[in-house]
């Protein structure tokens, strides 16, 4: 790949291979996605160029440059260092109240600023758990494979998402919007604390979360976008809020008095 040495493959998708790859005069490391150009789903992959070079901001890959030779098309993106969400989960079990809520308010964030990029606002249209990246108790965000303008919403012709995970409009063919992300913030937010996506009959272990984060959360997951928060905004003040109270539940020692 011209200046780059490949080290690994870090994933594959629908009709791309992401490869972590060292530059050769710089020996810095660069997540390269390469993607045939004769593939029908070529034109969300320069989709997924021109939203990474739009919003720009820590957290979310930065673009390095766009590549093409006669037979694939190369993103360059900056390298993410860390663990998948859905990787801790697995190795460590569900997150305790505190730290879900701590996680949920970092990706609230880095969606707010899709939401609120400008000239046109970014849907994600993906978020779960193997998209979402930990390093030193930071969020990250990758993989915007799906992601698309608002204003070219109507027209996505890649309406499918990760199951337990995609709001319902993804399936039925009703319009997206920024209350789409909204309900996979609730999806993870739940798998956070149980181990397992929502699914039909969501419901929490008795005693482990408090009524607040679980009013919270099935606010994001209703089924219909009208019930469910109107901005990001909103639902990062209400977890900043829980946040608040969970911070000031300060346990004393026993004197023995």
């Amino acid at each position: 790949m011209g200046s780059y040495e490949v080290c690994r493959i870090l994933g594959r998708g629908r009709c791309s291979t992401v490869y972590l790859a060292r530059h050769a005069q710089l020996g810095e490391y660069r997540a390269i996605k390469r993607a045939p150009i004769m593939c029908g789903a070529y034109v969300n992959f320069l989709r997924e160029a021109r939203i990474l070079h739009a919003v720009g901001t820590s957290g979310i890959p930065r673009v390095y440059g766009v590549e093409q030779d006669w037979q694939y098309g190369y993103l360059i993106e900056e390298y993410l260092e860390g663990v998948s969400l859905s990787t801790l989960i697995s190795e460590q079990g569900h997150l305790s109240q505190a730290m879900t809520v701590r996680y949920g308010i970092g990706i609230c964030r880095l969606i707010n600023v899709l939401h609120t990029a400008r000239p046109c606002a970014v849907l994600h249209l993906d978020l779960q758990p193997k998209n979402l990246i930990i390093e030193h108790d930071m969020v990250k965000l990758i993989d915007f494979d799906r992601a698309c303008f608002s204003a070219e919403a109507g027209e996505h012709d890649s309406r499918c998402g990760t199951v337990g995970f995609a709001a319902p409009e993804l399936y039925t063919g009703a319009p997206l919007d920024e209350r789409t992300d909204i309900y996979a913030i609730g999806a993870v937010l739940y798998y956070m604390l149980t181990g397992r996506h929502p699914g039909k009959c969501a419901a929490f272990p008795e005693g482990r979360t408090g009524w607040q984060l679980c009013r919270v959360i099935f606010s994001c997951l209703r089924r219909n976008p009208k019930r469910r928060y109107p901005s990001v905004a909103r639902l990062c003040e209400a977890l900043e809020g829980i946040l608040k109270g969970l911070d000031k539940q300060v346990s004393f020692p026993k004197t023995g008095l």
